[in-house]
């Protein structure tokens, strides 16, 4: 990903207003592609056909509350949410592009206290392992400590 991010310095915020009418022609499209009928008889999946219906209901909605506003007044909201969502926007491109740099931890980089609970005498690392099943239940006990064995027969501590 670092070739592709490291040419990314900032996102420029359009300075025109938003254009209702084209919004309002893209979602007239994309609710189209969601209610084509050669999709239902194509073999998609029933979940992505309801998914497919629903985004279609969404832009209903959408579309049915944009007809509510007046114009200007829907423009200038519309502008300040897409000056928000870009701002949120250059916030993650600015955290990505900072850390994709980052080096790989070590020990040496963990703060004292989680060092000194994990990490023993002579560099030996604690490990902790959580059986996925009922530690009550004797047969599932017994197959969990044979398993835990068989990848170190000294493993120790309460099953």
């Amino acid at each position: 990903m670092k070739p592709l991010f490291e040419q990314v310095t900032s996102v420029s915020i359009p300075l025109e207003p938003v254009d209702v009418e084209r919004l309002d022609a893209v979602f007239a499209r994309i609710r189209f592609k969601m209610l084509d009928p050669a999709a239902a008889r194509s073999g998609i999946p029933k979940p992505l056909l309801d998914q497919m219906r629903r985004v279609a209901r969404l832009i209903d909605d959408i579309r049915r509350d944009f007809k509510s506003i007046e114009g200007s007044v829907l423009s200038d909201r519309l502008k300040k949410f897409e000056v928000r969502i870009m701002a949120d926007l250059t916030d993650k491109l600015s955290l990505l592009v900072e850390n994709i740099g980052a080096r790989p931890l070590s020990p040496a980089d963990l703060p004292k206290s989680l060092a000194d609970r994990f990490i023993g005498p002579g560099n030996l690392y604690i490990i902790r392992v959580f059986p996925a099943g009922d530690v009550w239940d004797p047969q599932f006990l017994d197959k969990f400590v044979r398993d835990l064995r068989s990848v170190d027969p000294d493993a120790t501590g309460d099953p």
